[in-house]
């Protein structure tokens, strides 16, 4: 409903509650376990004090403190707080006002809420008029404030319509809100309470942030008006006739420059132009009409447009940051928190003054000063020492507020210290950490004693505690904590378990050292503490070289309780995605599978998902990579990536070749075949890039190792003749010719047709590389083979006399061979032009490519219009394999051609061509 009144949120009725109820409400609060835990973790949070601090504090004391904040850094806390206070507390009053709607409650507690249907308002119009009558005014006021919150459940729907209908006394009227309700009695009290308190969120439409205290009653109505009229709420102004009321409350009195305020903040409401040049203007009446314009671009949330006013108008950022005109104070914390979301700190330094800053109170000092903590993480330390010195200056004044918090002074002090550390003034750095240690409490002295500890090692910042890259380099970056390990002891000490750098430090250091199981205990109390801040000391800042260090070293004490917990740390480092230095990972990698396999290869993949790239060599050095597919299909991209060097495509395939083979009876049905196209992929790139110094050496050690990797990608035939090719490039024809009599035996072991032709063209290489004394030994054997292959062979295929050769149409694809093949195919071609004129020859010499795969895929096409095969040798064994495979699934016919000759392959192609015509009967027509 367009003109409904807006509910309250809870962040906006805790701010408004006067000190002594929020009092009661905080003591209320420890009463509930849950609660009061949520209560200790902001308390602590507001205070900047460690949680165990808080509790060691009375009741008494704890109250108090919270009742000091204004506050509170999430909706749910107050909805808690709130909610648990009133059935506590004010059962009666709760348990009386629903029962009279007739709400079943359990004391006062409302169980499945969003089930319930809304009273008639009526009826809730007189249960407001009843409490009014019969409690306290200030008690039904907070109540009704709650039930308000609560109005975007149904059965509260009409609450705050009732509740506008039935008060007449001022003092309850509620005040407009805008910003969602959040809970409920029944969902906040019977669902589980978060332990941690969320990101600080700001009530940003209060009324009480947007009406200057400065304002008279007419000015709040005003405001009141013109938020009515923008809202269209029933029975308000009409937009022209607000125009007319603003307008003419100005022209009353020019002098009276805050009236401008309304113009302005209007103008924005309404979504007009500003008009910042009135033919009136001056400096003050311009100024205030920006103050209502920003804090319009406030209410609206665009605090974008106020950043670029002010870029635009320079001179009237002057003017609002003047000191004592009523408006900077005002519209102060609106300005920096537009700059400072914008990133542009020396515009929000430039617009802020001691005076301005002091006036605006607590809450924006404190804001300021969390903003240069952020500067300082980010070493920008001319920024941050800018808003130091602002708050440096209003020191004096904000001292007088007794909602500045007591550590405020000596946190303020730290960041100066830190500015100076990062520009290299360690001296006076310590001068203004020094006198810092008789006031601060313990987790605060224990940071400031750390700090010192880190000045005597000239390090600038906990984040320069960072593990070296070079696992070689970690004895050099332990004993630079050696001059302020005195310090850090102390402030060990001081700390008693708490977030602790001193303990961070001597962990690291101990780590450094390789005394791992010594830094544990130091380890774990920094990685507890400073997990509770993980925005202040994460970005693979401190907390995540501690995690690192620590996940490592519980890892090598091969103590299997403490496995989950080295796994979940190693876990969250790898998942920040921070460069962690690689020795680290691996160290923890490989102790942890020492420990327990299936974590270290569950923790492989969650590298690889989590890292990509980053984590091949990772993988590769401790050889868990075997067991993750994707990263050996990475690493065999990059074996072929020509652009890369030599030796990372080298050091790749290699990887994969012995991965592979690994996992080769390991794996089973298609990983198994996985396995064996990786592996002849990789001894592929191997052989290509086998053809310099030192790579030639490398493989043919590689290939001398009869148990070696390469088994699983290519037969012993095809590795002896590869062996063969690299000591001729290397220019060592005797070792060539050994390897290829080595071959020469093996290929006459088997028993198939290939072998006579294999064998023929083995002896033709050998001849040429040791002459005919190279052969002699191996000619008989030859003779003999070749008699008993002739008397077993069939006599050839001749053309039947009935047939026409010209009738004969079709390719043959002719793969195999080299270039002493190749200079003959010319004549062969027109040989089988002259005899059969309608079949056309397709030659692929491939040689000893090592490619092989990508020259399948080229004969793809030619594969599937071919009617017959000829294999020839000179085929890569794999090759040779797949091309039958394909002519099995096509009912392709294929012939082998036994020798090397010029008459062996024009008889090894009639073969082919008569074969072809037999197996379909006729010639096919049209090819």
């Amino acid at each position: 409903m367009g003109g409904a009144p807006k509910g309250r949120t809870w962040l906006g009725v805790w701010k408004e509650l006067d000190p002594a109820t929020r009092r009661a409400v905080a003591e209320a609060a420890w009463e509930h376990p849950k609660i009061g835990k949520m209560a200790t973790a902001a308390l602590a949070q507001h205070d900047r004090v460690r949680r165990q601090t808080v509790d060691r504090w009375s009741v008494e004391k704890r109250a108090d403190r919270f009742a000091r904040m204004r506050r509170l850094p999430n909706a749910q806390l107050a909805a808690a707080l709130l909610t648990h206070y009133h059935l506590a507390r004010r059962e009666r009053l709760v348990v009386s006002f629903l029962d009279f709607l007739k709400i079943p409650n359990q004391r006062g507690l409302i169980e499945n809420i969003e089930e319930l249907e809304a009273p008639a308002r009526s009826r809730m119009v007189a249960a407001i008029r009843r409490m009014v009558a019969t409690f306290p005014k200030s008690h039904v006021k907070l109540f009704l404030d709650v039930i308000s919150c609560q109005s975007a459940f149904d059965v509260f729907r009409e609450f705050d319509l009732a509740r506008q209908e039935s008060l007449v006394d001022e003092a309850l009227e509620p005040k407009k809100r805008t910003q969602a309700p959040t809970d409920t009695f029944a969902g906040q009290l019977a669902s589980e309470l978060a332990d941690e308190p969320t990101e600080p969120q700001r009530d940003r439409t209060s009324p009480q942030e947007e009406t200057p205290p400065t304002f008279t009653t007419l000015d709040q109505v005003l405001m009141r008006t013109v938020v009515a009229a923008v809202a269209e709420v029933h029975g308000a102004l009409q937009p022209e006739k607000v125009d007319d009321l603003v307008e003419e409350v100005i022209q009353l009195n020019l002098e009276r420059h805050q009236s401008y305020f309304h113009r302005g903040f209007m103008t924005v409401l309404l979504g007009r132009e500003l008009a910042l040049d009135f033919p009136e203007a001056s400096e003050p009446r311009r100024g205030w009409y920006a103050c209502g314009a920003i804090l319009g671009y406030r209410r609206r949330g665009n605090l974008d447009a106020v950043v670029e006013l002010l870029g635009q108008r320079p001179e009237l950022l002057r003017e609002l940051s003047r000191p004592g005109t009523g408006y900077a104070e005002e519209i102060v914390s609106v300005v920096f928190d537009a700059f400072r979301r914008k990133g542009r700190f020396a515009e929000a330094a430039r617009f802020l003054s001691p005076n301005v800053v002091a006036r605006a109170g607590v809450d924006l000092a404190r804001s300021v000063l969390e903003a240069a903590s952020g500067l300082i993480r980010e070493r920008r330390e001319a920024d941050a020492r800018k808003l130091l010195d602002v708050l440096l200056a209003a020191l004096p004044t904000l001292r007088e507020d007794p909602d500045l918090p007591d550590d405020f002074e000596v946190l303020l002090q730290r960041r100066r210290a830190h500015c100076a550390r990062l520009r290299g003034d360690f001296e006076g750095a310590r001068k203004l950490l020094e006198p810092q240690l008789d006031v601060s409490d313990p987790g605060v002295r224990s940071d400031i004693l750390a700090d010192l500890g880190l000045i005597e090692c000239g390090l600038r910042s906990l984040a320069d505690v960072r593990l070296p890259p070079d696992e070689q380099m970690l004895g050099d970056f332990a004993a630079q904590f050696e001059r302020g390990w005195t310090l850090f002891q102390r402030s060990s000490r001081v700390a008693a378990g708490g977030r602790n750098h001193g303990d961070f430090c001597i962990g690291m250091a101990l780590f450094a050292k390789g005394e791992g199981d010594e830094s544990i205990s130091y380890l774990e109390r920094a990685v507890a503490g400073m997990s509770a801040d993980p925005d202040r000391y994460g970005r693979f800042g401190p907390l995540d070289s501690a995690r690192l260090a620590l996940a490592t070293a519980l890892a090598e004490t091969a103590d299997l309780a403490r496995v989950p917990y080295a796994q979940d740390l190693l876990v969250q480092a790898v998942e920040s995605k921070a460069k962690a230095p690689q020795y680290m990972l691996r160290r923890a990698l490989m102790a942890l599978e020492l420990t327990d396999p299936d974590v270290g290869v569950e923790i492989a993949d969650g590298f690889y998902r989590a890292l990509g790239t980053r984590a091949l060599p990772v993988l590769a050095e401790t050889r868990l990579v075997r067991h993750v597919p994707d990263a050996l299909d990475e690493l065999l991209a990059t074996a072929n990536r020509g652009t890369l060097t030599k030796r990372r495509r080298w050091d790749a395939a290699w990887t994969v070749l012995q991965e592979s083979h690994a996992m080769r009876e390991a794996a089973s049905g298609d990983d198994a075949a996985s396995s064996k196209e990786r592996a002849t992929e990789a001894l592929d790139v191997l052989v290509e890039l086998a053809d310099e110094a030192p790579f030639i050496d490398e493989m043919i050690e590689l290939l001398a190792d009869e148990r070696g990797p390469w088994r699983t990608a290519t037969d012993a035939l095809d590795a002896r003749i590869v062996q063969a090719t690299l000591y001729e490039s290397k220019g060592q024809f005797a070792n060539a010719a050994t390897e290829l009599s080595r071959a020469f035996h093996a290929t006459l072991d088997v028993d198939d047709e290939w072998a006579l032709g294999k064998a023929e063209a083995l002896l033709d290489d050998i001849r040429a590389l040791g002459g005919d004394e190279a052969v002699a030994s191996l000619e008989p054997r030859y003779r003999q083979y070749k008699e008993v292959f002739e008397r077993r062979s069939q006599s050839g295929l001749v053309v039947p006399p009935t047939v026409d050769p010209e009738e004969f149409y079709g390719l043959v694809l002719v793969v195999g061979g080299n270039e002493t093949q190749q200079a003959q195919d010319e004549a062969i071609a027109a040989a089988i032009k002259e005899q059969w004129p309608n079949v056309t020859l397709i030659f692929e010499r491939t040689g000893w490519a090592s490619s092989w795969g990508d020259q399948l895929k080229n004969m793809e096409g030619e594969l599937a219009r071919a009617r017959v095969v000829i294999l020839m040798r000179y085929v890569r064994t794999m090759l040779g394999k797949h091309i039958r495979k394909r002519c099995s699934e096509n009912d392709i016919p294929w012939v082998a051609c036994t020798g090397s000759g010029r008459a062996s392959m024009l008889r090894a192609i009639e073969q082919g061509i008569l074969l072809a015509w037999r197996q379909s009967g006729v010639a096919a027509a049209g090819q």
